[in-house]
């Protein structure tokens, strides 16, 4: 039904109020939450929960307090027309539903329904709520992430600033953590910290695991939106930052973060479009993370250094790694110069006369990357099972740079291997049907794994595993099997629906490939929410152009 002038007019002042006021809400969790700290790392878990949890409240309050006002005003104006309630109701009609709803929603309310559930009949209901057995990921967290999840999508309006700003504070992040790596501690943050435990921190964010997750994402950031700008300015600005967040990221001395970069260089050619400028651009980016590897051969130079056990401090100990950036930048140059020459016979863009072999060039390139992708794939699937299935090839493997990385074992990534294998056969062996589609509790593996093999732990490492150091793992041992899906759904159909709005906002891309490149590093990290809220920010972004295109839900609904 239409809806009268006045209705209209008060419906996108309201909206565009609503827009306001989420908008400050992604600025604060994009820019500054990532460098909001209260007593240094003394309390940096619980203060910037406490943050990231006010917040929300304070978003929730202001969109229900403005929902209340819109509601009464348009009740007075309300005419002939239908009132803003009554559009409200008539949309969660089975006919209409299909077009203000999509399948995240879905995965997001049974994740909320199965994680109650798990609370409820968790034996430690009250961990499981606030999860503060482990790092605060409880429910009452994934109500947050909910709560901002709806705000968002539904009334967040995108814009590249945002964006800006948050490469902006992440560069900040970065540069701290690599002055962190010369142990010059700009800000005083080690004082007070044991000097055996200084070496595990870095930058505002913390441990060097949770610095890297959040790392990569301002890297992904940063370097897809330099592969589709135009501008000049801001061409170098993503260039300069994408080089500060890689070295950043690999002065952070974490693993998860060779898993990142992996994900994304991998990734990245099948979002950007397919023209000279892409090959170049990504070749670029190789470039800048291969200077990177040379910064960090020469930092290691530096006399107080004592970073240790490192993938990329065990990658440029190989000669040709420390200065192959040089020959590959000749190459750039080359190519610069060979597709400038042929600027004036050919053209990037498709409408313009698209000549052959502009069309040619791209699309070559891009099917020799698949068929160097898959061979790739192949020979690493070969070398993994020959080294923990036949161990025919062992010593030739071995004389590959942290290769120790590639033996499956109780040792695997700093114990990870023991860890996991005590996830699943709790999983396996202790745990009831029911805990296994609903898991232990939500953010209770510490609890799990000190009840069942805490005198293992500790005899064999001398420690206790409070995470799985595996998302999905976690997940599973946490939430059961229908948590865990439902988990995977949120990402996976979130990515779809922001996948499919490219076409519209080419920009969008960006935070595509920062949630695809937390996703795959998150195979040997942690969710945490000091810099989680980031990730799922950056998902909802994407989600919410998809309601900004569709002309019905933010357009005709407050």
């Amino acid at each position: 039904m239409a809806k009268t002038k006045n209705q209209q007019s008060l419906a996108e002042v309201f909206k565009s109020i609503a827009n306001g006021i989420t908008g400050v809400f992604v600025f604060i969790i994009l820019v500054i939450f990532p460098i909001y700290t209260h007593n240094k790392y003394f309390d940096i878990l619980g203060a910037r929960y406490a943050f990231f949890k006010y917040w929300c409240i304070i978003l929730c309050v202001l969109l229900s307090a403005l929902g209340i006002l819109y509601l009464i005003l348009d009740t007075q104006n309300q005419a002939s027309s239908p009132t803003a309630l009554r559009r409200f109701l008539d949309a969660f009609k089975p006919k209409n539903i299909k077009n203000h709803i999509v399948i995240t929603d879905i995965f997001f309310v049974v994740m909320i329904i199965s994680m109650t559930i798990s609370t409820i009949f968790s034996n430690y209901k009250e961990e499981s709520f606030f999860g503060n057995a482990g790092r605060y990921q409880g429910l009452e967290c994934w109500i947050l992430y909910f709560i901002s999840y709806i705000a968002i999508t539904r009334t967040f309006k995108f814009k590249r600033v945002y964006l800006d700003f948050a490469i902006l504070a992440g560069a900040f992040a970065c540069v701290w953590g690599i002055l962190d790596f010369f142990w010059l501690d700009p800000f005083h943050f080690f004082v007070d910290v044991s000097e055996g435990q200084q070496g595990m921190f870095a930058s505002s964010i913390g441990n060097l695991n949770t610095y890297t997750n959040y790392t990569i994402m301002v890297f992904a950031l940063t370097s897809a939106l330099f592969m589709v700008e135009t501008k000049t300015w801001r061409l170098i600005y993503y260039l300069i930052a994408s080089l500060i967040a890689s070295v950043g990221t690999i002065f952070g001395f974490a693993d998860n973060a060779v898993l990142g970069f992996f994900g994304f260089f991998v990734v990245l050619p099948f979002f950007v479009p397919k023209t000279r400028r892409s090959v170049l651009r990504y070749f670029i980016l190789i470039d800048v993370f291969l200077v990177s590897l040379f910064f960090l051969y020469i930092g290691l130079k530096y006399p107080h250094n004592t970073w240790q056990g490192s993938f990329f401090q065990d990658l440029v100990k190989v000669d040709i790694i420390k200065y192959i950036f040089i020959p590959f930048t000749i190459l750039i140059i080359g190519l610069f110069i060979l597709f400038n020459k042929m600027a004036p016979r050919y053209s990037d863009n498709i409408n313009n006369n698209l000549k052959p072999l502009d069309s040619i060039l791209p699309k070559t390139v891009m099917y020799a990357y698949i068929v160097v992708l898959v061979i790739g794939f192949i020979v690493v699937g070969y070398i993994l099972f020959d080294m923990n299935v036949t161990k025919q090839h062992v010593d030739l493997w071995r004389k590959i740079p942290s290769s120790h990385q590639l033996e499956f074992n109780d040792y695997w990534g700093t114990h990870r291997g023991h860890n996991w294998r005590i996830a699943f056969t709790n999983f396996t062996q202790n745990f009831s049907w029911f805990q296994r589609l609903f898991g232990y509790g939500p953010d209770t593996y510490l609890i799990v794994s000190e009840r069942t093999f805490y005198e293992e732990m500790v005899e064999r490492f001398g420690e206790v595993y409070d995470s799985a150091h595996n998302e999905y793992i976690n997940y599973l041992i946490c939430e059961g099997i229908i948590g865990l899906v439902s988990y995977l759904g949120i990402f996976i159909s979130g990515l779809v629906v922001a996948i499919k709005n490219i076409k519209n906002n080419i920009y969008i891309i960006a935070p595509i490939l920062a949630v695809i490149v937390y996703l795959v590093q998150a195979f040997v990290n942690i969710a945490i929410p000091i810099t989680t809220p980031v990730f799922f920010t950056l998902m909802y972004i994407g989600v919410a152009e998809h309601f900004e295109n569709k002309g019905t839900s933010k357009k005709e609904h407050f």
